[in-house]
């Protein structure tokens, strides 16, 4: 009966997730369950993965970033004002006392832009206009953009856009669409002309081209939505909404930045549905936190559009001194009562445009760290995606020709014995590609997969070594219908390896699990009733040690068998968190973090011995007792009032609470409040001292609901309204009813 214990790390959470496999199917690769990761285990994962260079990992980091910060920004022109054309001067030009002129009409981002006559009507011509961009360094590189664009009206000619004497962009014709043009340049004096020139044939109408939103900025750098004035924003449209149908949306929001005070706004289609609580003590610093949000909404039409928009606090002064970087995390789009529908990654970058309008000196565009990609439920957010072009054809074509893989090594495995490959994947054509799990020995399975449903690929092998190496790759030779070219994309959720050897019909109970780490052997406690359930058990662990090597032990009974296994795993928490946690013992999954516990802390043990004289006799006689568990106060500095209310909550439940601190190993304890809990300032922070009195380790099960998720919770809850009177917060919301 072989079994399988697993242990890792969760930073997000304070804990450690613990996997137990005591099926027949023992798992010998569970470590890219990517729906499950955090960003750091699924970049952590994405490592053993190598590929041809079309397939990488997404999510690890993933969030869109709005920023302003205006010291990269050496040239920005949005022509609002009426003057704004004097910088430009004519080089040369096909019509006579021709200037570029400020004119009223829609810019690409405003009402204004600038125009510049090239050639008369009817006649050929070319112009070339410049600006003199002065602050330059030399030997740095810099990005020079703009927007360029012609009436319908007018006539259709080329343009070439780039710094005199340096160099241009080819030339490129002139669309009545407004189009983003950019040219790239190694500064080698102090200043330089931005030079535009533009080329007619002869034909009706006046030669005359739009330029807006011009840009100069270091090479390589970000670019940023406006200050924080209320005006930038980011939207992306969502498609295919039932009308009347309520849906949700909810994101994870990191900031930080010098700000005074802000808020962040959802609308939906211009109606505002959801503005945040002041979010500045978020921001205060170096380092970012998150907060999380969600609103919700009823469709009043089959598409919407989605806007998000950091706002300043009422009564907030802004100035060039006030930014906020707003990243925001894991954007979930939950459609309708009966299940979780789509999972969208906020940096899906074809789908979000910025907008609004900029202030001077900045430029309102925005940028992204990953690739962003849309993901299907159940399976979350980091995963695995390839990509391969399909080519046309009248009758049938070939996918990809088997060139686009990723493949990892398949470790411990027993030369023999056959092991089963399960991969949940899907596509983003229809039919027109598979997933083809190959190895080393040669065995290839297929499945088919559409756009919005997960797929299972299946494929067993018998291994001839210790390791093979496992493909995931769009299918060789997959014949499709399709008539023009286009990309096809495969997305890989979930990868599992078990063994496939044993008995199905055998059953297993876990006997016991526990833990040593710095504060002793303890049992881990678990929900009630939770147990090997189909061959597996996970378990969050909240209360090991925040420091130092943790051993995890699991004594599995094969109950048909009548044997017991004894299977171990490890992990060493140093330096996962370097603050401390405060957590209620039946729920330690709502704990509280403050920044520090003090140097403020006494604690004294009193003895229960007891002498008794006896006259006459030189010594007392003793009856022996031990010491009473630690009593005292301990002071934890957090980082305003706020922060100071959430903790006091923690002991507002009158329970035993947990302290965990990462910084001093074994002090960790249960206690309860023995006399009072004194808030008081401190500076700029507050300090809450705690009267405690150290109380036995609980043994009694977890409070939560066993087996609670997301789809049972759409089962049980009939509107989102009822969902938010049951579980005040999201995180009341996953440890579900209790």
């Amino acid at each position: 009966m072989p079994a399988a214990l697993t242990a890792t790390a969760l930073p997000d959470l304070a804990a450690v997730r613990l996997s137990l496999s005591a099926s027949a199917e023992l798992q010998v690769l569970a470590d890219d369950d990517w729906s499950t990761a955090s960003l750091e285990q699924a970049e952590a994962a994405a490592l053993a993965w190598a590929s041809s260079g079309n397939a990488k990992m997404v999510g690890a980091d993933d969030g869109l970033r709005l920023r302003d910060r205006s010291d990269e920004m050496v040239v920005a022109d949005d022509y609002e004002a009426s003057t704004g054309a004097a910088s430009w001067g004519r080089v040369s030009s096909s019509v006579a006392g021709a200037q570029p002129t400020v004119v009223i009409a829609p810019g690409s981002s405003g009402t204004r832009c600038v125009a510049f006559w090239g050639a008369a009507a009817g006649s050929a011509g070319a112009g070339v206009w410049d600006r003199t961009v002065y602050g330059l360094t030399p030997g740095v590189t810099y990005t020079v953009r703009a927007r360029v664009s012609r009436l319908p009206s007018r006539r259709a000619g080329t343009f070439t856009f780039g710094v005199g004497g340096i160099g241009a962009t080819d030339p490129a014709p002139i669309s009545t669409v407004w189009t983003l043009v950019e040219y790239t340049f190694t500064a080698t004096s102090i200043s330089h002309n931005v030079r535009l020139t533009h080329t007619y044939t002869a034909g009706s109408g006046e030669g005359i081209v739009q330029l807006d939103d011009l840009t100069v900025t270091t090479a390589g750098a970000p670019e940023y939505l406006p200050r924080l004035d209320g005006v930038g924003y980011v939207e992306r449209s969502f498609s295919d909404l039932v009308v009347g149908r309520e849906y949700a949306v909810g994101a994870w929001l990191e900031t930080r930045g010098p700000v005074d005070g802000f808020t962040v706004e959802f609308t939906v289609d211009t109606v505002v549905h959801r503005v945040t609580q002041d979010l500045t003590r978020m921001a205060k610093g170096d380092s970012a936190e998150r907060t999380p949000v969600w609103f919700t909404f009823t469709a009043t039409a089959s598409s919407v559009t989605l806007r998000i928009r950091p706002m300043p606090t009422p009564g907030t002064v802004t100035g060039a001194g006030q930014w906020v970087t707003l990243k925001a995390l894991d954007v979930r789009w939950v459609g309708g009562p009966a299940a979780l529908a789509l999972t969208f990654r906020m940096s899906d970058t074809a789908n979000w445009t910025p907008g609004g309008t900029a202030p001077t000196g900045l430029v309102r565009t925005m940028t992204t760290v990953g690739v962003g990609v849309l993901a299907v439920h159940p399976y979350a957010w980091p995963h695995l995606v390839l990509t391969a072009a399909i080519g046309s054809g009248t009758t049938v074509v070939t996918v990809g020709a088997g060139t686009q893989w990723a493949r990892r090594t398949i470790p411990g495995l027993s030369p023999g014995r056959r092991y089963r490959v399960l991969v949940a994947c899907e596509a983003s054509t229809a039919g027109a590609v598979g997933a083809s799990l190959r190895t080393t020995v040669g065995v290839t399975g297929l499945v088919e997969s559409a756009p919005s449903t997960g797929r299972w690929a299946v494929v067993e092998f018998l291994a001839t070594s210790t390791s093979h190496e496992l493909f995931v790759k769009i299918a060789d030779a997959a014949t499709v219908q399709e008539s023009t070219m286009s990309t096809a994309s495969l997305r890989v959720h979930y990868v599992r390896v078990v063994d496939t050897f044993a008995d199905l019909t055998d059953t297993y109970e876990l006997r016991s699990l526990t833990r040593a780490d710095v504060n002793g052997r303890a049992a881990v406690r678990r929900l009630a009733g939770q147990d090997i359930e189909g061959g597996s058990l996970i378990v969050s662990d909240y209360e090991p040690a925040l420091t130092g090597l943790v051993v995890y032990e699991a004594l599995v009974r094969d109950t048909d068998a009548g044997t017991d296994e004894l299977v171990s795993a490890s992990v060493d928490l140093t330096g996962m968190l370097s603050v401390p946690v405060l957590a209620p013992a039946t729920l330690p999954q709502h704990g509280r973090r403050p920044l520090m516990v003090t140097n403020v802390y006494e604690a004294s043990r009193r003895s229960l011995a007891t002498v008794h004289e006896v006259v006459g006799r030189p010594d007392p006689l003793v009856t022996l007792g031990r010491l009473r568990t630690r009593e005292g106060s301990f002071e934890v500095l957090v980082r305003d009032y706020p922060s100071a209310v959430e903790l006091l909550q923690v002991y507002e439940r009158g329970e035993v609470v947990l302290l965990r601190d990462p910084t001093v190993p074994g002090v960790d304890m249960y206690h309860v409040v023995a006399g009072r809990l004194r808030l008081s300032p401190s500076g700029r922070r507050w300090v809450l001292q705690v009267d405690y009195v150290e109380v036995a380790r609980p043994t009694g099960p977890l409070l939560g609901g066993l087996g609670w998720t997301f789809d049972e919770a759409f089962e049980q809850l009939a509107s989102f309204d009822v969902a938010r009177a049951a579980f005040p917060s999201f995180n009341d919301y996953t440890v579900g009813p209790s």
